[in-house]
């Protein structure tokens, strides 16, 4: 496989201004105000039913920036003394996504007068309907696209007195999330409010609730560019410097999170507050009720113990099913151009993620099902594809072999449901629609350094100041040629894990930690010279400052 280097940019500031298509001046200190059309009316609106004490109800969404928007909207109701409201995320498995009828008869019949969405909403237009006809004014804040009529090709929008949506309602941003859009509606309520709310009070509320934001915005991967990335660097130094809630400080300990990055938090508590709605019914509702802490106490930490167990099990769930896949077509001796994988106890909450890492694995669209627990004749998944690969139109074209119950989505992901008796059928009909999968011949780096404890200090000391990365930020990827392994004590490589499936390669004053790969070197022959491709950060432990580089790719040094 070929290593190339990725454009002709040779510094950070270069690369990451290119990626971002933001100047250097802004990505370091970004001065910009942001608006967006609809705020001030929302704003207007909700404080007039909190003036004459309204029956209020608040739904989200059960995933990281559902559950990161409630616990905004929480804060901002108790904040300001609104006791007869409440703030409420879907049954992952009762209600499924967004707002519904039988929610909305709940809401009538508790004589709500405001129903208020939040990352959600958007495509809510029979049960917006239904709570119209019942007297109810409906603010919806969402960021997701309009559903589009099959007949007209015109986009249905639902009949909201107020919709904030940016993608169709505009503003100085498009790609806002759920949480971000409630931290701008919760400033801007305070902001209306004048003084009827100390300063105080006001920076305390903005602090935790652009927490709350911060984590929605990295956990669905919008794109970390202009507003974006304000919100995400404000809300990170809250987190770092504790002025965010107390539960969500307790569940950045319980996690491990000391250095609060972007990456950190994407891969530990985003993942644990997604792991939540996605293995339980009701685990968003917990995950928002753990954020809205406000003081320590055991049932705290219990709520956040069990969502890194829940987490660590998602992993497991998710690293067991790419396992038994490969196993699969190891025995079958052949990689399908389309990889269907089942299994009768998949929890169907964790399909999406597990048709991701089969994509990845596997360089190819991919689809995880399991059977429906109350129906077990049909089996229900979701799919991924990859870049060039539009999965919608894949499962258009194998429609005619009415081998789909149903299926919807878009060019990189999809929900899809069948019956059990048609499994086989399906996938010889998706394979005979799918093209001819390419293996992955390159991989692409953005700088090369050398292998020097110094080199990769300067790098991540460079590349902090440029923060967050993620969607619309890539995270650096650097070249290390001809490094030689051995630390000051003679040790070219440590294993760790339980099973010994981890190593650790030594450098001079600085680690090479290779997750799974353990096997992958010692099938290379354990080479002592070799060439990293990877991203680098900073490791402190006792005090002391090692530079640690995660690869993505390792070989013997000048193998090509």
């Amino acid at each position: 496989m070929e290593w190339i280097k990725r454009g002709a940019g040779n510094s950070v500031s270069e690369i990451v201004s290119k990626n971002t298509n933001m100047p250097v001046s802004d990505l370091l200190n970004d001065t910009k105000t942001y608006t967006y059309p609809g705020i001030k009316e929302a704003a207007s609106l909700f404080i007039a039913h909190i003036k004459r004490g309204s029956i209020i109800r608040v739904y989200a969404d059960y995933d990281t920036d559902g559950v990161t928007s409630a616990g905004g909207m929480k804060e901002l109701l108790k904040s300001l003394g609104v006791y007869n409201a409440k703030v409420l995320t879907p049954r992952r498995f009762t209600d499924g996504y967004g707002i519904n009828i039988n929610r909305v008869k709940e809401f009538i019949d508790e004589g709500c007068n405001l129903l208020i969405t939040v990352d959600n909403g958007i495509a809510g237009s029979e049960a917006i309907d239904k709570a119209k006809e019942a007297g109810m004014d409906v603010i919806i804040l969402d960021h997701h696209l309009a559903p589009i009529d099959e007949t007209t090709g015109q986009i249905v929008l639902p009949n909201a007195d107020v919709l904030v949506d940016p993608h169709i309602t505009g503003g100085d941003f498009d790609d806002l999330c759920g949480a971000g859009i409630t931290l701008k509606f919760a400033d801007e309520v305070m902001a209306q409010l004048g003084d009827m709310i100390s300063p105080e009070l006001k920076r305390r509320v903005h602090a935790r609730i652009c927490s709350f934001a911060a984590v929605g915005t990295i956990g669905d991967v919008v794109s970390l560019t202009a507003d974006n990335r304000k919100i995400v660097k404000e809300g990170l130094s809250y987190m770092q410097f504790g002025t965010c809630s107390v539960g969500l400080k307790t569940l950045l300990n319980t996690f491990g999170t000391n250095d609060v990055t972007s990456q950190n938090i994407g891969f530990g508590i985003s993942a644990g507050i997604n792991a939540a709605g996605r293995l339980e019914d009701n685990g968003a509702a917990e995950m928002t009720a753990l954020l809205s802490f406000d003081t320590l106490s055991p049932d705290l930490q219990s709520l956040c113990n069990h969502a890194k167990e829940r987490n660590e099990l998602r992993k497991k769930m998710t690293i067991d099913a790419v396992e038994n896949a490969k196993s699969f077509y190891r025995s079958k001796g052949a990689l399908d151009n389309f990889v269907v994988y089942f299994a009768e106890d998949l929890p169907l909450g964790i399909a999406g993620l597990i048709a991701q890492r089969l994509c990845e694995e596997f360089n190819r669209p991919a689809i995880a099902l399991g059977s429906v627990p109350d129906n077990p004749n049909i089996l229900k998944g979701s799919g991924r594809s990859i870049d060039g690969v539009h999965l919608k139109e894949l499962l258009d074209a194998a429609k005619p072999s009415g081998t789909m119950l149903g299926y919807g989505g878009h060019a990189a992901a999809a929900g899809i449901s069948i019956e059990r008796a048609k499994l086989n059928d399906f996938i010889v009909a998706i394979n005979s629609v799918a093209p001819v999968a390419k293996s992955k011949t390159e991989i692409y780096y953005d700088l090369e350094l050398d292998a020097t404890r110094d080199a990769l200090m300067n790098f991540a000391n460079e590349s902090r100041q440029f923060e967050p990365y993620g969607a619309g930020n890539p995270e650096l990827i650097i070249k290390l040629s001809n490094l030689k392994l051995g630390d000051k004590w003679g040790n070219t490589y440590k294993l760790m894990g339980s099973e010994h499936q981890h190593i650790k390669l030594c450098g001079d004053g600085f680690d090479i930690t290779w997750f799974n790969h353990a096997d992958d070197y010692k099938n290379m022959g354990q080479p002592k010279i070799v060439d990293v491709l990877g991203s680098v950060s900073l490791n402190e432990y006792k005090g002391f400052i090692t530079p640690q580089v995660k690869p993505i790719a390792v070989k013997p040094a000048g193998f090509y």
